[in-house]
């Protein structure tokens, strides 16, 4: 199978207006918003949106859902795992179709 990976979303701070495919656990991220930095924990090759989503609140970080119309993984993040950033932080899901 042909994998290809795609940058969709940007990243910007949590809480910065209204963000189609903002998963709700952002909005407790939101409340705790601080200068802190937060290190972008790795996600493993293939992982769902969802439990991705789940592995950067609990870093404090924010994910946004793809908006593809086709079935898709995470294959990466921008910035990359290790990568400090400050929390609150919207990462960017690179994702393959499968």
């Amino acid at each position: 199978m042909l994998s290809v990976s795609l940058l969709v979303v940007l990243m910007t701070a949590c809480g910065q207006g209204e963000r189609e495919g903002s998963d709700p656990s952002c909005e407790a991220v939101d409340a705790a918003l601080s200068t802190e930095a937060a290190t972008v924990p790795p996600i493993d090759y293939g992982t769902s949106v969802d439990d991705a989503m789940e592995t950067l609140a609990r870093a404090g970080l924010c994910g946004e859902r793809p908006d593809v119309d086709f079935p898709y993984y995470v294959t990466g993040t921008d910035p990359s795992a290790g990568s400090t950033v400050e929390r609150g932080t919207h990462i960017t899901f690179l994702i393959g179709d499968g």
